[in-house]
């Protein structure tokens, strides 16, 4: 309606009204085009953005303000442009025209501001049925504990088009994310980037936090083949940083994003000591068939968590370990077990 009352003529006036709603449409691509600080500047102002968790089930705040500020803008506009034949000449020595284009003018930063303000709210309300957008009680709380003087930042690496087998862990983890995002506030940054190989992103991966692609199946076409695919994910909080190179299928999103954002957060780790045993969670030379064993995956995992150390059964244990951990203890010697106990 607003282009019909600037023109008379039916082709033009369905061109602006085209140009019109492709302004809220374009407005992160073409901002994107210019800067990455603008684009995320301008982005809250977007219909994507806005109309994003609306889609995905979540009724947030800042989408609310952003349809209903643009639909009162665009009401006043059209109010305005209604009257125009009843504005007098002149008002206060200045032409009718420019006292409402300055008004306007107003308003649209007015509008742009208050996005900008209310798009960083995290008030939105989860109206799925399972609940699938929700974060876990622990999670908020731990969220709520994090010191505001020192942010966590989170950035991801996802590729936009993954194979059909990852299209809900691509999905989960940027849900997961946005919900981070959220419920963090000033205390979470979150920035999630499309990467494609060859492309900035991609080169900003692997030099700064070493992420690569993995490769995965593609059963999309008759000819199936492989397809490169990022989701990597780096937290860091100071000097502390902690790098998910991959998300694999059926990892709990949730629980790998929160351990890494903990232990990034955290500035000192528990020390937790492993006891050399015949288990050898760390790795090492077998003697019997004469070849390296490397170490178990529980003592890599353990170890974006906590300072492990080896502890010797057969010397005095360390007085800084905060916890001792015994594998197959039966395998000790009498004077080992004895110590242990």
């Amino acid at each position: 309606m607003l282009a019909s009352l600037l023109t008379s003529h039916v082709t033009i006036a369905f061109i602006l009204g085209a140009l019109f709603c492709a302004a809220f449409v374009l407005i992160g691509p073409i901002a994107g085009g210019i800067s990455d600080g603008l684009r995320d500047l301008l982005s809250p102002l977007g219909l994507f953005t806005a109309f994003d968790d609306f889609a995905r089930g979540v009724v947030s705040f800042s989408g609310l303000v952003h349809f209903v500020s643009v639909t009162g803008l665009m009401l006043y506009l059209n109010v305005v442009l209604i009257g125009r034949r009843h504005w007098p000449v002149q008002a206060g020595g200045y032409r009718m025209g420019i006292h409402h284009g300055a008004r306007a003018a107003a308003l649209v930063a007015v509008v742009i501001g208050l996005n900008v303000i209310l798009g960083r709210a995290g008030v939105r309300l989860d109206v799925t049925a399972e609940g699938l957008h929700s974060l876990s009680d622990e999670t908020v709380q731990m969220l709520s504990e994090l010191d505001p003087e020192r942010p966590v930042f989170i950035q991801a690496f996802v590729s936009p088009e993954v194979p059909e087998s990852y299209v809900q862990t691509r999905s989960g983890l940027i849900d997961v994310l946005k919900e981070l995002d959220a419920v963090g506030g000033s205390r979470v940054q979150v920035r999630i980037q499309d990467t494609e190989m060859y492309t900035p992103e991609a080169r900003e991966a692997r030099d700064r936090f070493g992420i690569t692609p993995r490769e995965l199946p593609d059963l999309r076409s008759a000819r199936s083949g492989f397809t490169n695919v990022f989701a990597g994910i780096a937290v860091t909080c100071g000097p502390e940083e902690q790098v998910i190179g991959f998300l694999d299928t059926g990892l709990p999103v949730e629980y790998e994003l929160v351990r890494s954002l903990r232990v990034a957060a955290r500035a000192d780790r528990a020390k937790l000591g492993i006891l050399a045993t015949e288990v050898r969670l760390f790795g090492g030379f077998d003697f019997n068939t004469m070849q390296s064993r490397q170490p178990w995956a529980m003592t890599e995992e353990l170890r974006k968590q906590y300072d492990v150390v080896q502890v010797q059964p057969q010397e005095d244990y360390p007085d800084d370990l905060d916890v001792l951990l015994a594998a197959l203890p039966n395998t000790l010697t009498q004077p080992e077990m004895d110590r242990l106990s």
